[in-house]
């Protein structure tokens, strides 16, 4: 998950497994970021009772791409003292760096 909150022109990304049908842990962490905008690829739909989001936005699958989203992220990163040693994160976090990518070009 990506999350880009325009007040404070930050970029949120976690990376979680889901554990049940129910979709609890992406629920909680919509709930957090409180979002008024979701991009999901066109396979995908906002889970049950996402009340509050008022824009439900498709992308092609194409626009969830990691590689870009590596790319973008260290980019963006890189004047930050703490974006050192990102790239041995990459490999690991390529879910959420596709979400970030997603996110980005949108």
């Amino acid at each position: 998950m990506a999350g880009f909150d325009l007040r404070s022109a930050s970029l949120h990304l976690s990376q979680y497994s889901e554990t049940s049908s129910s979709y609890q842990n992406t629920k909680s962490l919509l709930q957090f970021y409180d979002p008024v905008v979701l991009v999901v690829p066109p396979n995908k739909y906002a889970p049950d009772g996402m009340v509050g989001i008022s824009e439900l936005v498709l992308m092609a699958c194409g626009c969830f791409d990691d590689t870009k989203g590596a790319v973008l992220v260290k980019n963006l990163a890189a004047k930050e003292p703490s974006a050192h040693g990102l790239d041995a994160y990459y490999k690991q976090y390529y879910p959420c760096l596709s979400a970030a990518a997603a996110t980005i070009k949108w």
